[in-house]
């Protein structure tokens, strides 16, 4: 009996035993099931003797599920949000400088100046030709009648004197100011100058010119207008000073032998009607003709008739020219040459838009020139001597002083004109030019030089 009880105990010793060492491995190492799926690793405190065996020290919080809790919120937003210390640079680096704010650029100006003119009254007459205009304008703006610019003071009142023609004078003001804004005003006057007497005459009647024209004169008021109207063509032009006139009218669109009125007036009221006929066909035949062939002069002339408007032109090595046939179907060309040969014939050529090309010959034969040769000074307080006058083309002149020295060879129209320059020449003391030429010719002459004191 004593051996059995003492099997049993020994048997709940075991036990007891075994189950105090599972509690306290139990106390060290928690559960898998409550282990976060991300672990934060913490140093646990060693239990000393028994403590700790029988309790269970409390689970870890993961770290990412208190993360995810959301912070309350404030039912407003603060006016200013609290500064965040933690995201403050080192004190170390100096904080960044505010950026200044772009400037506002001021709107452009876009209004034009105001612009008055205060006298004269418009339809104004008056009896002197000089008449002042007085206004008002936006201070700083420019006033101008035409090309001329009118005084304006800081008050932007301005002023100017003008010249009135007889009869109808209207005037027209532009203001501008700084911005290149503009504005204008305009005001009618009328000059009644002393009438001269009127009269017009006609020159001709009729033309058949490819475009019709006709010629009128007379007298009038000086500097009054002229004008000649027409159904096909119209004129105008001032009288002069002396109290003559002439008037030159083209009627383009004029049909072949119609007579039609021309009317003649000045700024008065006088008037004078004539009568113009047109035979023009609108079409002239080219010719052309060769003034001279051979000529003592580097210089060719062509002429003839041609279509209003053609285009001839003459071509050679030494010398070109072109021109445009005239409205009265006539033209005039005139071609010079540079350095031709001389006594040796060559070729130019004349074309034109019309498909007109021939062919001319032109000799060029100077007559001998009389060399002659001039001093300009002699003396004076100029660094340099003009030395000038006439010698066969091609001729070599050549002045040759111990201050300085000069050539040129003389051009095709057998005229010179040389000059030169001289370095540090003595003072009020004649010195020794010597010209010379490439025919023959050799002279002396002297030069003083009186500088300025």
């Amino acid at each position: 009996m004593k051996k059995r009880s003492l099997l049993i105990t020994l048997v709940v010793f075991a036990v007891v035993t075994a189950a105090g060492v599972a509690l306290a491995q139990g106390g060290v190492y928690a559960p898998l099931f409550e282990k976060a799926e991300k672990v934060t690793t913490t140093t646990l405190e060693k239990p000393s003797g028994d403590e700790g065996v029988d309790e269970k020290p409390p689970a870890q919080e993961p770290a990412e599920e208190k993360a995810e809790e959301p912070a309350e919120k404030p039912a407003e937003e603060p006016a200013e949000q609290p500064k965040d210390e933690s995201a403050e640079e080192p004190k170390d680096q100096p904080a960044e400088e505010p950026k200044d704010e772009p400037a506002e650029e001021p709107e452009a100006d876009v209004t034009p100046p105001e612009l008055f003119i205060t006298t004269p009254e418009d339809g104004a007459r008056f009896a002197e030709k000089a008449l002042k205009f007085r206004g008002e304008t936006e201070p700083g703006a420019r006033v101008f009648a035409g090309k001329y610019e009118a005084d304006v003071n800081e008050a932007g009142e301005w002023a100017i004197v003008l010249m009135l023609a007889p009869g109808k004078n209207h005037v027209t003001f532009v203001a501008k100011d700084e911005a290149g804004n503009k504005s204008d005003a305009s005001v009618t006057v009328y000059y009644d100058a002393p009438e001269g007497e009127f009269t017009a005459n006609q020159k001709y009647g009729s033309c058949s010119d490819p475009i019709p024209w006709e010629k009128f004169y007379g007298t009038g008021t000086p500097g009054s207008w002229i004008e000649a109207v027409s159904e096909y063509g119209s004129g105008e032009t001032k009288v002069k000073d002396d109290g003559t006139w002439y008037l030159k009218v083209t009627f383009p669109e004029a049909p072949y032998g119609k007579t039609f009125p021309v009317t003649v007036k000045d700024a008065f009221g006088h008037k004078k009607v004539f009568e113009f006929t047109s035979y023009s066909s609108g079409e002239v035949e080219f010719t052309i003709n060769q003034k001279y062939g051979t000529n003592t002069m580097p210089w060719e002339k062509f002429y003839g008739t041609a279509t209003p408007g053609t285009h001839i032109v003459a071509v050679s090595d030494y010398g070109s020219a072109d021109l445009k046939a005239a409205d009265d179907g006539k033209y005039y060309l005139k071609v010079h040459f540079t350095e031709p040969p001389v006594d040796t014939p060559f070729t130019i050529v004349v074309e034109t838009s019309e498909g007109y090309r021939g062919e001319f010959a032109f000799t060029y034969h100077p007559e001998p020139v009389e060399f002659t040769i001039n001093q300009y000074f002699g003396s004076g307080s100029e660094l340099w001597e003009k030395f000038y006058g006439t010698a066969n083309p091609g001729t070599t002149i050549v002045a040759v002083s111990d201050y300085g020295s000069a050539d040129l060879t003389v051009g095709s129209e057998g005229t010179y004109y040389l000059k030169v320059h001289f370095t540090e020449p003595p003072a009020d003391t004649p010195f020794t030019i010597v010209v010379e030429t490439s025919e023959g010719y050799r002279g002396e002459f002297t030069y003083t030089y009186h500088p300025v004191k």
